[in-house]
């Protein structure tokens, strides 16, 4: 495994002595520095951008040839980091210490050092990874909204006013489907200059708070009321379960207990996914299968109606004409 240490704050001398381990050359534009790996390194890009708020964002979209170890270890006070795996995982460890936290992809940690300790980052060999890294200078930051952070739980007004780093913390857990337009976000705008780092400035601000909500649900003993990202397996199989089903179609409830979720979650995964609650979603694959099997088959409206799972010929036709405008007869006889 390869090690290479990083002595240097803030972000652009983070950048800066990251290349010089590689003798490439960091590329600047209005304070957003890029880095793209040498080729005996990998391939991919490492970019990072830093706010005057006291927030930055490096982003890592690196495939490595091999294991790598960066190990941040400047003797000055290390920012709060939150870190977010949206491809492959990551290995986080503090300096001086054996336990290591293991990052999985559609989770982030919350991870802040203590006194003047780093951190240690591991990426595993061949492997795409696509890490974002929200850093946190807690002095600057909060430092501007102290009224404000009284309406936080006492764990995170302690953790953003520890200007010291007197405490180390450490939290794992599952990010929210609210992440992936913010990580969209920031992967696609094209603006520029002023517009572009006002714009990412904003995002970076949205994925703080965010993060904090996310924090607060996790907190909540058997009451997570957020969908998360990993969910999204659940939900295909609500979708697979409908699908396969539709003939005797499981209800919302059943859904929900047998893919592992709560209603409300299911009801929200849907919305975001489908723009559809759950019903509309199986009365439209109903009215799908319909229209197919009334233009490339020969069985009759009964015959559908039980295909489909629908017990009233009437129920149907009305259902087709508000999907379609027209009645299934007059369909079949087009």
């Amino acid at each position: 495994m390869k090690t290479i240490q990083i002595s240097s704050l803030p972000l652009n001398d983070v950048l800066s002595d990251i290349s010089g381990h590689w003798d490439q050359s960091v590329v600047e534009s209005c304070s957003e520095y890029t880095l793209e790996l040498p080729e005996d390194i990998g391939k991919g890009k490492i970019k990072g951008i830093s706010f005057d708020n006291g927030l930055a964002i490096l982003i890592y979209d690196c495939t490595f040839k091999n294991d790598l170890k960066m190990e941040f270890n400047v003797n000055k006070v290390h920012p709060l980091k939150y870190i977010y795996a949206l491809e492959g995982n990551l290995n986080h460890s503090f300096e001086k210490e054996s336990e290591i936290h293991h990052i999985e992809q559609y989770k982030c940690a919350m991870v802040a050092s203590s006194d003047h300790n780093g951190h240690e980052l591991k990426f595993d060999a061949n492997t795409p990874t696509k890490i974002i890294s929200l850093e946190v200078n807690r002095e600057k930051f909060a430092g501007r909204m102290l009224c404000e952070l009284d309406d936080l739980n006492a764990d995170l007004k302690s953790l953003f006013t520890d200007y010291r780093a007197k405490e180390k913390f450490h939290h794992v857990g599952h990010y929210s489907l609210k992440f992936q337009e913010l990580f969209k976000a920031l992967s696609e705008f094209e603006g520029k200059k002023l517009v572009r780092k006002m714009f990412l400035e904003s995002k970076a601000s949205d994925i703080f708070v965010n993060q904090i909500m996310d924090y607060e649900d996790d907190m909540k003993p058997n009451s997570e009321n957020i969908l998360r990202k990993s969910e999204m397996i659940s939900l295909q199989k609500a979708t697979d379960l409908i699908e396969d089903n539709i003939q005797d179609a499981p209800t919302v409830e059943e859904l929900a207990r047998e893919v592992g979720v709560n209603t409300n979650k299911l009801q929200d995964g849907f919305k975001y996914l489908y723009d559809k609650s759950v019903n509309q979603y199986l009365n439209d694959y109903r009215m799908d299968l319909a229209i197919e099997y009334l233009t490339e088959t020969e069985m009759n409206i009964t015959e559908i109606c039980e295909e489909i799972g629908i017990a009233s010929r009437s129920y149907f036709s009305k259902k087709f004409k508000e999907r379609y405008n027209i009645k299934p007869s007059c369909l079949r006889k087009k």
